[in-house]
């Protein structure tokens, strides 16, 4: 099975799109998804969708990288970023 991370805060309307286009992908195409976000939030998004047994899982990230950040301090500073969260990490499949 295919795993698919998706930075779930990683737009204006953050997690909103992230969070609907994953369910999509997940139900059509079978692929496994880690939403990787403010878990709280992230969850919430997550209960207005109907996902029994859809291979969805959050991965927690306590920071969201915003506009004001410089993109290489973000990534070099990285701890609790989404982005830091899968960085070099390998996901086996379910």
């Amino acid at each position: 099975m295919i795993t698919i991370a998706v930075d779930a805060m990683g737009g204006d309307h953050a997690p909103r799109p992230e969070v609907e286009g994953s369910v999509l992908a997940a139900r059509e195409f079978g692929v496994r998804i880690l939403l990787v976000g403010q878990q709280s939030v992230v969850r919430a998004e997550l209960a207005r969708h109907a996902t029994p047994n859809l291979p969805i899982e959050i991965v927690p990230a306590s920071e969201v990288i915003t506009m004001q950040d410089h993109p290489a301090q973000a990534f070099r500073r990285g701890v609790g970023r989404a982005v830091s969260q899968c960085q070099g990490r390998r996901f086996r499949a379910a």
